[in-house]
């Protein structure tokens, strides 16, 4: 999965097909198919391992405190980000 986070505002939000901002509109963006983004604004780029999440949540019904799971900051030089000019 990933997101976005606005440096400005902090918001950070999940992409899907239709297009979102955060709060104060600076960042925004939305999947143009099932792996690339197009975004506008300097976002942070933040990803996670959907198996490793959904690990975590499992593991949570076992357990009476949070599971970890794997995040990382997404390079904005990727090519699956576009950024829209």
């Amino acid at each position: 999965m990933k997101l976005l986070c606005c440096k400005h505002c902090q918001d950070i939000f999940n992409l899907s097909l239709e297009e979102k901002k955060c709060s104060c509109g600076k960042v925004g963006g939305n999947y143009i198919d099932t792996i690339n983004v197009v975004y506008f604004g300097d976002p942070i780029f933040i990803g996670f391992t959907n198996e490793s999440f959904l690990t975590a949540v499992e593991s949570k019904k076992h357990i009476n405190y949070g599971s970890n799971f794997i995040a990382f900051i997404i390079h904005p030089d990727n090519p699956k980000f576009i950024k829209r000019i």
